[in-house]
């Protein structure tokens, strides 16, 4: 187990420096689009930091994807559910290189999930990402749909659900 230290904030909470290493944490994930990453950030529900001393470990955040988006997912998915129903969308959980295999993941979803714990949430993952799916799984969240091809390279992500 770790001695970590996690805070979740409405981006509006967060210092510029808070939000930048935010950012760089995203980054060193290469997993999305980093295109106005930084107002994308800045819109979120709320971001979870965790720390292990002063160092930053690990991230997540609540996103408010907009209908176009969501719409989009599910339907590459291929999930006929409403995703107006899913307001919101558990993502950029990342751990720090440096902090894998320390099962860090579930300290930003468990600082995060309270926070709309009455509303039906979302995740995407990259298909291999198997740790993160058993973490997903681990929180109410069933996988749904088949994989489908990500926009940021040659492989597919899975459509994760979390009903309440």
């Amino acid at each position: 187990m770790c001695a970590a230290q996690t805070r979740a904030l409405e981006p509006s909470a967060c210092t510029a420096e808070m939000l930048e290493s935010f950012c760089l944490l995203v980054r060193e994930g290469d997993q999305v689009m980093t295109h106005g990453l930084e107002d994308r950030v800045r819109r979120a529900f709320a971001l979870a930091f965790v720390y292990e001393e002063t160092e930053l470990a690990a991230i997540g955040a609540l996103k408010h994807p907009d209908a176009g988006y969501r719409a989009s997912t599910f339907e590459k998915a291929g999930v006929r559910e409403e995703p107006a129903n899913f307001p919101y969308e558990l993502g950029w959980v990342f751990v720090a290189n440096a902090y894998q295999g320390r099962k860090m993941s579930r300290l930003p979803v468990e600082a995060l999930l309270p926070l709309v714990n009455d509303k039906q949430v979302y995740a995407t993952s990259h298909i291999k990402r198997v740790k993160m799916h058993r973490t997903l799984t681990r929180f109410g969240f069933t996988q749904m749909g088949e994989p489908y091809k990500s926009e940021m390279g040659n492989h597919k992500l899975v459509l994760f659900l979390r009903r309440n």
